[in-house]
């Protein structure tokens, strides 16, 4: 089943209280932002020193598929987490926009070389971004200032098994220019940590591909921990700009109810804990 948004939220923002509801005892997470429980929970109805009552709504499909919604109250214990236990939490995306960002202050403006085109010291600039952080079913991850660019002035040529660094330029900037038909390598600002129950799939998104760049990233197996490299080709005639820390693609995450056999750090996955660009091998 694919998830929300409130779904990748709990998965990345440290919980503030360790709760049990009363009937069964079950435990549960909560946190300031986004209070949960099982159900979807709508607000906080009442709280005393020890017990919190939650105002819940929980649905359930008649044979149109339409969800009926009741609401009922659910009362629980809750504890804030120990300091211990904060630090032992594992955030799923790291560092973490729980925010769709579109705008963003900024004090300095760059030009297609990297050069200074704006520098202000009064009130910052309000700057237009391509959007990054949580949406309504994914992530949008940022794409980093390093880039590897596909040439062939040394005339190397393409061996996926052996992976010849001559077939390529570093480049380092805020942002990079794609010839016409060419392709870079990137990676996302954004280290994984993906859950065992949980597998991710990328898509481009709608800016870009209106542009010509067609962004691909194989899926992102369960267990897969590291920094995601990127693939993008400018399939347009035009040289085509791409910016470095915005959004470049989405990811979608799919869990399943049960954990995987055998996942991408048991089997000691040639990516696994990848920083940086990390090249093609066997």
């Amino acid at each position: 089943m694919i998830k929300s948004d409130k779904w990748i939220k709990s998965k990345c923002l440290v919980p503030t209280f360790v709760a049990t509801r009363l009937e069964d005892k079950t435990p549960f997470s909560l946190t300031l932002s986004a209070p949960r429980t099982y159900e979807e929970v709508h607000y906080y109805t009442h709280k005393t020193s020890e017990q919190l009552e939650l105002e819940i709504a929980y649905g359930k499909s008649d044979d149109k598929g339409q969800v009926m919604t009741k609401l009922g109250r659910l009362p629980i214990r809750y504890r804030e987490l120990t300091a211990e236990e904060k630090t032992a939490f594992k955030p799923m995306i790291s560092p973490f926009e729980p925010n769709q960002v579109r705008r963003r202050e900024t004090w300095t403006l760059y030009g297609d070389r990297g050069e200074v085109v704006a520098d202000v010291s009064g009130d910052p600039i309000i700057e237009k971004v391509i959007s990054y952080g949580v949406s309504s079913f994914g992530y949008d991850v940022q794409l980093a200032d390093e880039f590897e660019l596909f040439t062939n002035v040394n005339s190397a040529f393409i061996d996926p098994k052996n992976f010849d660094k001559k077939c390529l330029v570093k480049m380092k900037g805020n942002s990079i220019l794609i010839p016409p038909n060419s392709y870079i390598l990137g990676r996302t600002v954004e280290t994984f940590d993906i859950p065992r129950n949980v597998t991710v799939v990328c898509v481009g998104k709608s800016t870009y591909a209106r542009c010509g760049a067609i962004v691909n990233v194989t899926p992102i197996e369960a267990g897969f921990q590291g920094q995601v490299v990127i693939e993008i080709s400018n399939s347009a005639s035009l040289p085509l700009k791409i910016y470095a820390y915005e959004g470049i693609a989405q990811l979608l995450f799919f869990e399943s109810d049960e954990e995987c056999e055998v996942s991408y750090a048991d089997r000691q996955g040639k990516y696994q804990n990848q920083t940086g660009i990390t090249l093609a091998k066997v």
